[in-house]
């Protein structure tokens, strides 16, 4: 119990200490900068130690009272703790106010950046996440009514709009929800607007009460104190923005450097006056360009020697106005908490009180079911992830409101976090249904091309055969998913025939397992598919999927001998077909022989015989590279004696030679 009691006390002597640390560091920066006014290289450094030790009282403040709001609520902002005011859902999954993510009176950002897990966003250009907006409004009237709306309406107007009436509808809302840390954003701005700085600042103080952690409204602060000239507390206002949020606009770093250099100005003025006669001082100032440079050397030297005897009067400032920010204070750690604290439960109780929650309410509207892995597109839609991506196989445009999309942005998006816990919180059994029937087909995917079983999807395109690559160009819609559902919940692997000459079979009774070693997507949603041929098959029925083609399947393997050494006429068989395949090549031209090895690939050594299911490689080159119709090479490709494909392949080789030798 002692122990717990004495540590905000030695917490705060922890932080005297490190305070202590830091201003003589900064004296002694400060004895380093010329007489000459400072430049932004000049305070970088002491900028840096500022930020650094804000950094380090962040920590221990959530460390003493565990307060980081980083878990998102229901509908909730995890930022500013208020009822989401312009959800913005970002490409990471996270929900935030589109105040929260841009300044107050700034229409737009060269970047956006997410301020819970730091991910960069892909587009500035944010929409109002359509859902969330929907759902705030029907299942909390009063709140919507009350503050949300109004607070919407007023982020809309123009921040050249009429500042007095802004002050007036936000204050209606302050007079409703005193604790609503927008609202006193977008007042104290208005404030500010006008010129009435005191209260601009009590506004923006109330907000770095209520949110201690909320870089921007920090910022904001530093802004009012700029304006009242007061660069000694902007310059910790600053220091805290960039301590809680390093992916800020790079112009909170800038103005934080502006006021270090007007705070060393104040400094080394003062320290002119003290040390030099006022006559002197202005003869000294109109004089300086005549000064030489042992006097230049003279004046350095007494400024250096009167910081480290007497110690710079930086200190104290920083020092009040950590204290007017209340960063060290038992008594503002002690409000914040309360009133923190009251805010959240206070809201939570709106949130169970008056929600009337339907199942229509989640549904996705491509389905029509529970809204299962939602996703939001950049226009603000929330759907199922596969029914998204179904959607843009066949158009790259949003299915609600038809604006193009850019596939490969919304094939990266992340599942959308506040939707998916509010789904699971409240309809937890048609959710679990769900996830359900998805494992079910998951696991069944991942049989694929592995258990004869278990329906094996068809490519119907071309013959192919074991060992060799086949770069595909997928741009169908319906083989698009196919590919999909491949990579992302199966074994990589699928099926590939050729067409059937039979006008009652789509596709031809024998094919080749098709591996997948790299999916390249284009912007649009079509795919350049990196694939290997691995084992042959024979089609046992066929059916369709979602489009596209299926088959039972059993598998061809070859007639092994018991020992391929106690066949000699194997191996002889082996060895002639080989040199026979490479006089036919040889007999070709360079441009021939060019195109060959530019499709399929060089042709392979020949191989010891070893028992395998297919076979050399060398044997299914050769075959490939045959100039003879698919019908004869597939009668070839269903052999299950590798004697027999010898014997076959080499009879036409020696065709082909005789007719080059008659031509």
């Amino acid at each position: 119990m002692e122990k717990k009691i004495r540590e905000p006390y030695d917490l705060r002597s922890r932080e005297w200490k490190l305070s202590d640390k830091l201003h003589t560091d900064i004296r002694d920066l400060a004895c380093k900068v010329t007489v000459k006014v400072p430049g932004a290289q000049s305070v970088a450094p002491i900028a840096n130690k500022l930020v650094d030790f804000q950094r380090q009282i962040v920590a221990q403040e959530r460390a003493v009272k565990g307060v980081d709001e980083r878990e998102e609520k229901e509908f909730l902002c995890s930022l500013c703790g208020c009822f989401y005011i312009e959800p913005v859902t970002l490409n990471c999954g996270h929900t935030l106010c589109k105040t929260c993510i841009i300044p107050v009176g700034e229409i737009s950002v060269s970047a956006v950046y997410c301020k819970l897990c730091g991910s960069k966003n892909y587009e500035n250009n944010l929409s109002i996440n359509v859902l969330v907006s929907q759902l705030i409004q029907k299942w909390f009237p009063d709140e919507y009514e009350r503050e949300v709306k109004q607070l919407e309406e007023i982020v809309r107007r123009k921040p050249q709009g009429n500042q007095q009436k802004i002050v007036e509808s936000v204050s209606d809302v302050l007079n409703k929800s005193p604790k609503q840390v927008t609202a006193l954003k977008l007042r104290s701005h208005a404030f500010l607007q006008m010129g009435l700085y005191k209260k601009a600042l009590e506004d923006v103080d109330l907000a770095c009460d209520l949110r201690p952690f909320l870089s921007s409204v920090f910022h904001q602060r530093g802004v009012v104190l700029m304006k009242v000239g007061d660069y000694h507390a902007a310059s910790s206002s600053f220091s805290r923005a960039l301590a809680l949020d390093p992916m800020v606009d790079p112009r909170f770093r800038s103005e934080l450097l502006t006021c270090l250099t007007h705070t060393l100005d104040s400094e080394r003025a003062d320290l002119r006056r003290k040390l030099l006669p006022g006559d002197h001082l202005g003869d000294l100032t109109r004089n300086s360009a005549c000064q030489s440079p042992h006097t230049d050397k003279t004046n350095d030297h007494s400024l250096k020697h009167s910081f480290l005897q007497k110690g710079s009067s930086l200190k104290r400032p920083i020092e009040d106005t950590s204290d007017s920010c209340s960063l060290c204070s038992r008594e503002w750690r002690s409000k914040y908490f309360k009133s923190s604290t009251e805010l959240i439960s206070n809201s939570t109780k709106l949130c169970e009180a008056n929600a009337v929650r339907e199942l229509e309410d989640l549904e996705c509207k491509v389905c029509y079911n529970i809204l299962y892995e939602p996703v939001t597109t950049t226009c603000g839609h929330t759907f199922c992830r596969t029914c998204l991506q179904r959607g843009l196989d066949y158009r790259s445009e949003c299915p609600c409101c038809r604006r193009a999309l850019n596939c490969g942005v919304e094939r990266n998006t992340k599942v959308n976090v506040i939707i998916k816990e509010t789904v699971k919180k409240f309809f937890a059994d048609e959710y679990a249904e769900r996830e359900k029937s998805f494992i079910e087909e998951k696991s069944r995917w991942k049989g694929v091309g592995v258990n004869e079983d278990i329906e094996l999807p068809i490519f119907v395109c071309l013959l192919a055969f074991p060992s060799l690559k086949y770069p595909l160009y997928i741009f169908e819609p319906r083989y698009q998913l196919m590919i999909r559902r491949c990579v992302e919940l199966g074994s990589r692997m699928f099926g590939m025939c050729a067409f059937s000459e039979d006008p009652d079979k789509e596709f031809s009774d024998y094919g080749t397992i098709l591996r997948i070693e790299n999916v390249s997507f284009l912007p649009d949603g079509r795919s350049i598919v990196e694939t290997t041929a691995v084992r042959r098959f024979r089609v046992v029925s066929r059916s369709t999927a979602d489009g596209y083609n299926t088959a039972k399947i059993k598998w061809l393997e070859d007639e092994i001998p018991k020992s391929y050494s106690e066949d000699p006429d194997l191996h002889t068989m082996n060895v002639d077909c080989y040199r026979t395949l490479e006089l036919w090549f040889t007999l070709m031209t360079p441009l021939q022989q060019t195109c060959v090895t530019n499709a399929i690939g060089s042709m392979p050594a020949i191989e010891e015989l070893v028992p395998s299911s297919n076979g050399p490689s060398w044997l299914w080159w050769g075959l490939a590279a045959v100039p003879l119709k698919d019908k004869a090479k597939l009668i070839i490709l269903s052999m299950t004696s590798l004697a027999e494909r010898l014997q076959s392949l080499r009879r036409f080789l020696e065709l082909l030679i005789g007719v080059r030798f008659e031509n």
